[in-house]
């Protein structure tokens, strides 16, 4: 730990692993508080795609009464359920880490009053959304900053599949399937944006391109 936040490490059964999570305690802790999920970029927060280098975010959300958890590991994975490991980078079923294992374990560790949001930066961007679709009860707010929605048309895809190669070598088609695999749209936030209904949503481009 530090002043910055603590490192927990957390065990995922359906990938077999542990994981970091650096914790930030809300700033007034004498009554529950929210969650507030937030996913790295592509190098999964281990680099420079990260809310702790690329951002302020830290020294902004320690001033306020919530409870933050900096998601680590799963380079280019999207932090998605895979439908086959990757010989590059393994089995990832981040969708069940993220929305099943443990949201439970944080509420006991933050005290959580129950309420959660979520966010991600780049890659995640797209993440984030997918996972408010695939678990509608879980968060009440999404913000999703310079990630891409549409992943289901041949540019999104193509685009997804130069990113998860781009580092570390990874197949997309491991992820949804060839394509165009119905696993592509089924998972495609753009393609399913009604069942994001009465969620609170921020999307942002930097550049607004």
């Amino acid at each position: 730990s530090d002043d910055k936040g603590e490192y927990i490490w957390i065990h995922s059964a359906a990938m077999d692993q542990s994981y970091p999570v650096l914790i930030q305690r809300a700033k007034d802790q004498s009554k529950p508080r929210p969650i507030l999920y937030m996913l790295a970029g592509l190098d999964a927060g281990y680099g420079p795609a990260s809310w702790q280098v690329a951002t302020d975010a830290q020294k902004f959300l320690g001033a306020k009464d919530v409870n933050v958890a900096f998601i680590i590991g799963g380079k280019s994975s999207y932090y998605a359920d895979w439908i086959r490991p990757d010989p590059k980078i393994g089995v990832n079923k981040w969708k069940t880490y993220l929305t099943e294992e443990i949201p439970p374990l944080l509420n006991e560790v933050f005290d959580s009053n129950g309420v959660n949001a979520i966010a991600g930066i780049s890659t995640s961007g797209t993440t984030v959304l997918a996972l408010a679709i695939a678990a509608p009860t879980l968060y009440r707010s999404v913000a999703a900053y310079s990630g891409c929605a549409q992943i289901s048309d041949p540019i999104g895809h193509e685009a997804a599949k130069v990113i998860a190669n781009w580092n570390y070598g990874a197949d997309i088609d491991n992820m949804y399937g060839a394509y165009p695999n119905p696993m592509w749209a089924a998972n495609d936030p753009y393609v399913n944006a009604e069942k994001l209904r009465g969620l609170n949503i921020y999307v942002s481009s930097g550049l607004g391109l």
